[in-house]
């Protein structure tokens, strides 16, 4: 065999092994991870329906949900001092991007872990009723937006916005309230033949003023009750005309003994709801389909 057929066999005997090395190293490499969703922050959900994730970020409100699509949106964040189990969460579930960001009122156990959030991660839109409450929280509040070059749109009774093909109504505040805590933004959705209402921190009277304002329309299957299931909150009246089959309420009973409260917890079961709570189911998700409600707790 001459010096050239020889130089040419060599070569296409390194190119075959060249090749099945590659084959080899390419079997050896993980699988892909999730790409990003339509919205940038996830791929579509897993259970191919809703899901509504309350974390459990000690006697606080922060509340994910996820569209079938993969779009996302953040209801409060929690107590600056527990954002990094927030953090986590999102992370752990793949979120690069909150689509909206909704503050329900300016209390820091609402607001304390959106300066650093709006550090961390990309948020399409801000949402938050009107208010001049002053604090250091709120002042944190508004420097981070100001570097995220965002600002918050106020939201109030009869506001609409959209996150993907979901419609998002905004039931509340219809007035300015003495007490911070009416002045939270309720917000109302309805996916499929399910609906949900999330009531911030309302109190009594502004869900007098709901039922006035809204009667029926207020049913409800899942309901996040107001303000830590305070007694002052989740009325006999108002928990008649909503009628929800499940109830989550949110804080710790430990750290304010008025949270979830035991009163409330006894109205809540009277009207027929399941209830869960943070401080002892931890992290609570909740899937519906459309056509019903599935919920699991990281604690069983």
């Amino acid at each position: 065999m001459g010096s050239g057929h020889k130089r040419l066999l060599f070569i296409l005997i390194g190119i075959l092994v060249i090749a099945v090395a590659a084959a080899v190293i390419v079997r050896m490499l993980p699988a892909p991870g999730p790409v990003p969703g339509p919205s940038g922050s996830r791929i579509p959900t897993d259970s191919g329906g809703l899901e509504l994730r309350v974390f459990d970020t000690g006697d606080s409100d922060a509340i994910l949900l996820i569209t079938p699509e993969g779009d996302t949106m953040l209801v409060d964040t929690g107590l600056d001092e527990t954002y990094g189990h927030l953090y986590n969460s999102l992370k752990n579930l793949g979120i690069s991007r909150i689509d909206i960001l909704v503050l329900t009122h300016p209390h820091k156990d609402h607001i304390g872990g959106a300066p650093q959030l709006l550090s961390d991660f990309s948020v399409g839109q801000v949402y938050m009723p009107a208010t001049d409450y002053t604090s250091g929280r709120m002042d944190a509040l508004a420097e981070a937006l100001q570097k995220a070059g965002l600002a918050a749109t106020p939201i109030a009774k009869g506001s609409q916005f959209s996150l993907g093909s979901l419609a998002v109504d905004v039931l509340s505040p219809g007035k300015t309230y003495e007490n911070m805590n009416d002045n939270s933004a309720v917000l109302q959705f309805t996916y499929g033949e399910k609906t949900f209402l999330l009531m911030g921190d309302a109190e009594k009277d502004a869900e007098a003023d709901l039922i006035a304002a809204y009667g029926g329309q207020l049913r409800a299957d899942f309901l996040k009750a107001g303000h830590h299931g305070a007694k002052d909150a989740s009325s006999e009246e108002f928990l008649a005309v909503v009628q929800p089959s499940y109830a989550v309420l949110t804080g710790d009973h430990a750290v304010d003994p008025d949270h979830i409260h035991e009163k409330v917890i006894e109205r809540l079961e009277a009207a027929g709801a399941a209830v869960y709570r943070t401080d002892r189911d931890g992290d609570i998700t909740v899937i519906c389909d459309g056509n019903s409600i599935s919920i699991q707790t990281a604690n069983g």
